[in-house]
């Protein structure tokens, strides 16, 4: 695992596609049926940003969370349980379509038992059509275990 750094990468070293079949199954799975996520006609009729559906806040923090591990460099076997989130913003709206990348730092790291480590992270979700900065930011803390 690496150590404390002092900044965020400034871009995603991984990218991820999305579908609106993506934000079709986050609404079948969460109950989240907001026409802007949903409905593509209505979201090209009513001029959302992009001319298309926004992917759901949730479904957002999902794939942060998701990419942490990779995002910081841990080896594919490292197990990760989410403590808290002490914030969440989410910035900008994520056009379905775009690509979602993740960049992440370490902030602190103590030892939390044999072969555990409590792991405060900075991160960031960026979408690759969305220039402006990134889409969601969070401070999350993480309980890592090494798989031997």
């Amino acid at each position: 695992m690496s150590g404390p750094s002092s900044s965020l990468p400034e871009k995603p070293n991984r990218w991820r596609e999305t579908r609106q079949a993506d934000a079709d199954a986050f609404r079948d799975l969460s109950g989240d049926d907001q026409w802007i996520h949903v409905d593509p006609d209505r979201a090209a009729r009513d001029g959302l940003p992009g001319g298309g559906t926004v992917l759901p806040g949730a479904f957002l923090l999902s794939v942060l969370v998701a990419e942490l591990g990779r995002a910081l460099g841990y080896h594919p076997g490292t197990r990760s349980w989410q403590r808290s989130y002490e914030t969440v913003r989410f910035l900008r709206p994520a056009p379905v379509g775009g690509r979602l990348g993740a960049t992440a730092r370490e902030v602190t790291r103590r030892t939390a038992g044999p072969g555990r480590t409590l792991v405060v992270v900075e991160a960031q979700l960026h979408c690759d059509i969305v220039p402006a900065g990134p889409v969601l930011t969070g401070r999350f803390t993480s309980l890592v275990e090494e798989n031997p």
